[in-house]
């Protein structure tokens, strides 16, 4: 992916408040987005639903998903954990709230763990 290393950003010292250094970031943030299309924050710390506080940094009003279509729980305000789906079974590539009349201008996906492989 071309921009990956240029789009990503990795916390100055270990355990860097995520919510923190988006709101003094903001601006930077902004600006990867536009030249990236994506942006990637490494080795912050976070608690459950950060990422809506580090979304609503940059945008202000978040949507709500109503419309879903898969099995998930809510962690915070406007925080859901990822599909609750089998390991043995795939889920296969998809829009995130195509089916939505309204379009979420970004969308945040917030990894507590990130996987080992895959």
């Amino acid at each position: 992916m071309t921009g990956l290393q240029e789009a990503m950003v990795t916390a100055r010292r270990n355990g860097e408040d995520a919510v923190a250094w988006a709101a003094a970031s903001a601006n930077s943030i902004r600006d990867r987005l536009r030249v990236y299309g994506r942006f990637l924050m490494r080795d912050f710390s976070a608690e459950p639903g950060a990422a809506q506080d580090v979304l609503s940094t940059l945008t202000g009003d978040l949507m709500e998903d109503v419309f879903w279509s898969t099995p998930r729980r809510r962690i915070a305000n406007k925080t859901f954990t990822a599909t609750h789906y089998p390991a043995q079974r795939e889920i296969r590539m998809h829009s995130e709230m195509a089916y939505s009349p309204v379009f979420p201008r970004l969308l945040c996906f917030h990894a507590v763990k990130a996987a080992d492989q895959g």
